[in-house]
């Protein structure tokens, strides 16, 4: 997936929150095929990026992403599920 794919797929499931700034619509996720949602869990993988629990579609193999070291997971203050890595520890 080419990064304007993956922000393509991204303002799907975005809204408008306050002045000038956006949040994912975690309700807005089920309308992504499984396929979409798992390569937007690739590319951020690949990014090593946090994953919004919710995007992971269901089956999608968690013993490959406990390999790439996302074992960790925390709410953050939005209220999102985060699956991490230990680089992206809330501090």
């Amino acid at each position: 997936m080419k990064k304007r794919e993956f922000y393509k797929l991204l303002n799907k499931i975005l809204v408008k929150h306050g002045k000038d700034s956006k949040r994912i619509d975690v309700s807005l996720i089920p309308s992504l095929t499984d396929e979409e949602r798992s390569n937007m869990v690739y590319f951020i993988v690949r990014k090593r990026w946090a994953i919004v629990k919710e995007l992971i579609p269901e089956g999608f193999d968690y013993s490959w992403l406990h390999c790439m070291s996302y074992m960790d997971e925390t709410t953050n203050k939005a209220g999102y599920t985060l699956i991490h890595n230990s680089e992206n520890a809330p501090r």
